[in-house]
């Protein structure tokens, strides 16, 4: 599935986000490829890499470290 690269405010890569082909799921990954945390539309929930509940809706973004949403 495409993948799309989040960038900080001086364009360095921060992370990736990609969607699962099922369509209900969206991955969150740091710039080095690990899993930090999902989203499932389904659920409408946010996890994190650990699949606790960290919030609805998607917040994927809060999962990155000193990133500023």
């Amino acid at each position: 599935m495409a993948r799309e690269a989040i960038r900080d405010k001086n364009h360095i890569i921060i992370g990736y986000i990609e969607g699962i082909p099922s369509g209900r799921r969206v991955r969150l990954m740091d710039r080095a490829f690990r899993t930090l945390g999902w989203y499932l539309e389904d659920r409408d929930v946010t996890t994190d890499a650990n699949w606790r509940i960290i919030g609805r809706g998607d917040q994927l973004l809060r999962l990155i470290p000193n990133h500023q949403c």
